[in-house]
């Protein structure tokens, strides 16, 4: 897994938005949502990881960009995120089964608060201090 500059972060973010409206993407986009660059962004095999800030949240999306994405440090990513955020925000429609198989994982093993409205499936999580 790597972090992007902001060059690459601008240049993968076109890229992007050039996918809006191709069927394999039709899960990416809100149109609801304001398109806001992110904050930070990564690469990790054929995914690009970005962490946006909507409304003082913290926002981690992911898209499958190369047909043999093999990403392995995701969750690793997120738990890094977490001791320095202490909140992260993911969504998905529930049409989008993989991610919602997804939410399913972050919501049992790491303890993610899910909220399902509007056909949304939102997971919350936060970081776990032992005690």
């Amino acid at each position: 897994m790597r972090e992007l500059s902001r060059n690459e972060i601008q240049a993968t973010e076109r890229q992007i938005q050039a996918l809006r409206g191709q069927e394999a993407y039709k899960y990416y986009f809100a149109d609801d949502l304001q398109y806001k660059e992110p904050l930070r962004a990564w690469k990790d095999g054929g995914y690009y990881i970005d962490l946006t800030v909507y409304d003082g949240f913290y926002y981690l999306g992911v898209i499958k960009l190369e047909e043999e994405a093999n990403g392995f440090g995701f969750i690793a990513l997120i738990r890094e995120l977490l001791k320095e955020y202490k909140m992260l925000v993911q969504w998905c429609f529930l049409e989008n089964e993989k991610a919602t198989r997804f939410h399913d994982i972050l919501e049992r093993k790491m303890g993610g608060i899910r909220i399902v409205k509007n056909n949304v499936s939102t997971i919350i999580l936060r970081e776990v201090i032992d005690v």
